[in-house]
């Protein structure tokens, strides 16, 4: 490409890893003052890095990534930069950019029908939609924060001004409609509680903070945390990231966690908990305390600039302890992952 655009009387460089910091600098440096027009990169200056000079981004990676494209621009804007028709922009408020692609890595066929019912309600259907459970997921599925920091006082007038941003519930409805079409129906997972996850639905903390009560329009609940006790229910919401890397976790957290077979995960408690504490005694004879164990997991912690999603494995039965702060456990899920989630598990892992 730079090639092309010098030949074109176009002033370019071409950067990679491999080229010498040295040059690096000066390319920047050329840009600033107009010595070239153009550096083209390859994974290099995608993150963290602040170019003033910059006024204009040419993106020549080829994707299949719905999650990237969405995560660059709105629907509506890939769709006018190829002179499709759109909705003109409409309303004051609308959710974050990052909310169209979150949306479309749900795969809960239940969950998708609740966001096409709230896009396609009355004003009175809407009222009785917003007292269902999934009112809180789909709220911050699309806003992720409190209300407070949008003058919300409630989900309806949440829901009520998406509604009123057409533009945006355009772009909505073709992602919904494009998630529906990757569905999956799964097993019922049986609680002695009622929840509504679906099994191996993909969900954010907040989403299933707010199926447990823990977020709900005033608070987003915990954050950065693998373990949520909920003690009404006697249930603990373990939260598993295969990928460890020094950059993300610290030297408390890097826990060794992985599954050996579809059923059988590997999983090291906080770095406080030992079998004698209250809550090592809890998972090691949660059977007979009536304690319920649910797992959660995601292969890396992110995707791209988007924060990743986890994945409902749905309950666990304790097998076996060994050692202390952090315990080293084994637990059996009841429902087996999926082939594909259980190698790309493993590779995350670290394992062959």
């Amino acid at each position: 490409m730079a090639e092309s655009f010098n030949k074109a009387g176009i002033k370019a460089i071409a950067l990679d890893a491999t080229t010498h910091s040295n040059v690096r600098r000066s390319a920047r440096n050329d840009l600033k003052s107009g010595k070239i027009n153009f550096i083209f990169t390859v994974d290099l200056f995608n993150e963290g890095v602040d170019i003033p000079s910059v006024n204009c981004l040419l993106l020549l990676r080829p994707t299949e990534s719905h999650v990237e494209l969405l995560t660059r621009k709105s629907w509506s804007d890939w769709k006018d930069a190829f002179n499709f028709h759109t909705v003109p922009q409409l309303g004051e408020r609308s959710p974050e950019l990052n909310s169209l692609a979150r949306v479309s890595m749900r795969t809960s066929p239940r969950y998708l029908k609740f966001l096409l019912d709230v896009l396609q309600s009355s004003d009175e259907d809407l009222q009785n939609l917003v007292e269902h459970p999934y009112a809180a997921f789909a709220y911050y599925l699309l806003w992720n924060k409190p209300g407070k920091a949008f003058g919300f006082d409630s989900y309806l007038e949440a829901f009520q001004a998406l509604k009123a941003n057409e533009r945006y519930s355009d772009d909505l409805l073709e992602v919904i409609q494009y998630a529906q079409s990757k569905q999956m129906t799964r097993p019922e997972v049986e609680l002695t509680f009622p929840c509504p996850l679906e099994l191996h639905g993909q969900y954010t903390m907040r989403e299933i903070s707010s199926a447990f009560g823990k977020a709900n329009l005033e608070t987003s609940g915990p954050t950065g945390t693998g373990v949520i006790s909920v003690k009404y229910l006697k249930l603990y919401l373990h939260f598993v990231t295969f990928e460890k890397t020094e950059k993300l976790f610290s030297e408390s957290t890097m826990y060794r966690d992985f599954l050996s077979a579809r059923t059988n995960l590997h999983w090291e408690s906080q770095s406080n908990t030992s079998q004698a504490t209250p809550t090592g005694k809890n998972y090691i004879h949660h059977r007979e305390r009536d304690y319920t164990i649910l797992f959660f997991a995601r292969f890396r912690k992110s995707e791209g600039t988007l924060t990743s999603p986890f994945t409902y494995l749905g309950p666990a039965q304790f097998t076996s302890a060994k050692g202390d702060l952090p315990i080293e456990m084994i637990w059996e899920l009841t429902h087996p992952v999926t082939y594909s989630f259980f190698h790309e598990a493993k590779l995350a892992a670290g394992l062959s």
